[in-house]
């Protein structure tokens, strides 16, 4: 095996460990009503009914429940359920794993990641208001828009995230 192959099993093997790491912890620590998912949810909500105001919309949250954080609009309808599969913790952890296993100095992992980490929630936050927008006024493309048109926004995004990261930080791979 020459140096490069070496140097992309190296990358390879590290991205394993880190998620296999990520599977281990979420099973033994991040089980339903763990405090990380209820912080996501409830502070996303918060902003989101933040966001909701500004645009006229007078919105309140409940915690609780099968569906863990409930917005609601003034009235008593329900707008949008906010469930632990969609605060981004997930993204979160792909995002930050990918950094962690990319080869480059740690000193820009360490800038890069609560860089990455922000724009990841905030690009959450907007989601999620968008998706109560969508149900506000359209709320028959409300399934269609959750499921493929943020999906794959939000999977393009991190995506142009990571490659900034490799740009900007990346070493380059040594040829023999």
């Amino acid at each position: 095996m020459d140096r490069k192959q070496k140097q992309l099993f190296r990358f390879l093997l590290s991205v394993v460990m880190v998620f296999l790491g990520w599977i281990i912890i979420s099973h033994l620590f991040l089980q339903d009503g763990n405090p990380v998912d209820d912080f996501l949810r409830i502070s996303e909500a918060n902003w989101v009914i933040r966001l909701l105001g500004l645009v006229g919309y007078e919105v309140y949250v409940e915690v609780g429940g099968l569906t863990k954080t409930v917005l609601f609009l003034d009235g008593g309808e329900r707008l949008i359920g906010i469930e632990d599969s969609c605060n981004g913790l997930v993204l979160l952890v792909v995002f930050v794993g990918f950094v962690l296993s990319f080869p480059s100095r740690w000193i820009d992992r360490l800038k890069f990641i609560p860089v990455g980490v922000l724009f990841i929630y905030v690009m959450n936050v907007v989601r999620i208001f968008a998706l109560a927008l969508i149900q506000i006024h359209y709320p028959q493309y409300l399934d269609f828009n959750h499921h493929y048109t943020f999906t794959i926004l939000v999977y393009l995004d991190i995506f142009l995230l990571w490659m900034a990261y490799v740009k900007k930080y990346g070493r380059q791979l040594e040829v023999v």
